[in-house]
């Protein structure tokens, strides 16, 4: 039976990019947000649901300015979490998680100085049973031994194309004292494809992007954090630490004013797996048989998909005839037909529909920005063409 660990405070990221998901995903309604079809609950909604009865509370959820409101009232429409069990951290400035995780650890540091962190991004579905408690309670014990735990899949056998996105760890000897717990010889945030199959053929894991560690470390891991030979080392990766603590002394009533915009804008942009993960010899891999299904951009959504003998993937009403390797994602409620298709990948909402050859979707960013300057509402949010259509007859 779950029990609430003390000083475990959960830190949950709500960190997707709307161009990588886009038209599934908007700015101001993430796919995190909505329930996909066939399911009970949004995935914010199983995140809060898997580390809540371990979580000292108020559980702490970290939002970009624009998606504050929307985060809000999906919690209170689906009444996830009272408004005194949860605070919403906005962001003051678009930046990797670095950032974001280091204003969480500065802010916590001052509430509960023995402060220990789970954080999590939004962005991945996996089961919640005995096997999560366990190997929660794994990564809570290294993390009280002031080390840095990182969970990890256990299945080397995995997929490689589906996990492009994520660190891959090479596993060492058996920490002291805590049974399932092992040292991490090395950690990569980011290999490249052709490295990807030799680490998965060596045996190594790949990081579920889940990590436990107390606040005090998680600061000054990165303060003390080696240089690199890329913009980590031009700009310091220990000004985000130093940054983060200065706002949470300021108080967040002056992250928005000219002064601390400045500096926020010079900050790097860079996670905290690559500013810390890679070069801290405090990483633990904490490894476990819960499949970690990532859904941060179309490759991995693609993947959590069953195909057909043809390759095909769908959701939605969808018929394909003489079509290969394509995959259809259809929330629009109408038929959608394919036929002699191969190698496309087409999402379909009510108010925009995607057709991207899969080899594109990397440059999804380019879509984004040409939204952007088109100025398409689209980008933003959905739109209710119903309504809006009434609206306007009602104007003439």
């Amino acid at each position: 039976m779950s029990q609430v660990l003390p000083h475990l405070h959960s830190v949950i990221l709500c960190e997707t990019s709307a161009s990588r998901l886009w038209p599934l995903s908007r700015l101001r309604a993430p796919r995190e947000l909505y329930v996909p079809e066939g399911r009970k609950e949004s995935l914010l909604a199983a995140t809060i649901k898997a580390v809540k009865p371990f979580s000292v509370l108020p559980l702490i959820i970290t939002v970009e300015g624009e998606l504050a409101s929307s985060v809000k009232a999906h919690i209170e429409q689906y009444n996830l979490l009272r408004e005194d069990e949860y605070q919403l951290l906005v962001e003051p400035y678009p930046r990797g998680n670095a950032f974001t995780i280091a204003l969480a650890a500065a802010q916590l540091k001052l509430t509960d100085p023995n402060a220990i962190m789970l954080v999590l991004p939004v962005n991945q579905e996996f089961t919640v049973d005995d096997r999560w408690a366990s190997t929660i309670t794994r990564g809570y014990r290294v993390a009280a031994e002031e080390k840095i735990a990182v969970l990890a899949t256990g299945e080397s056998s995995v997929n490689h194309t589906v996990v492009l996105n994520r660190g891959y760890i090479q596993q060492g000897a058996e920490l002291k004292g805590i049974i399932g717990a092992y040292q991490a010889r090395s950690y990569i945030a980011e290999p490249p494809p052709s490295l990807v199959y030799r680490l998965a053929r060596r045996g190594a894991l790949w990081s579920a992007r889940i990590i436990l560690m107390r606040a005090t470390v998680a600061l000054a891991e990165l303060k003390g954090a080696p240089p690199r030979s890329d913009e980590i080392a031009a700009q310091g990766a220990a000004r985000i630490a130093e940054t983060a603590t200065f706002l949470v002394a300021l108080g967040s009533d002056h992250w928005s004013n000219k002064e601390a915009q400045a500096v926020l804008a010079t900050l790097p942009d860079v996670s905290y797996e690559q500013a810390v993960l890679e070069n801290s010899s405090k990483i633990a891999v904490v490894p476990s048989t819960i499949e970690f299904n990532t859904l941060a951009d179309f490759e991995s959504l693609e993947h959590s998909i069953k195909p057909d003998n043809d390759s095909n993937r769908s959701i939605g009403r969808v018929l394909m005839v003489n079509s290969q390797d394509t995959t259809i994602l259809s929330t629009a409620g109408k038929l959608t037909v394919t036929l002699g298709t191969q190698d496309l990948v087409i999402i379909d909402t009510p108010d925009a529909t995607l057709i991207a050859a899969k080899k594109a979707l990397g440059s999804m960013d380019e879509v984004a920005e040409a939204l952007r300057e088109m100025q398409a509402p689209e980008l933003l949010d959905f739109i209710d063409r119903n309504t809006s259509g009434k609206q306007a007859a009602k104007d003439e």
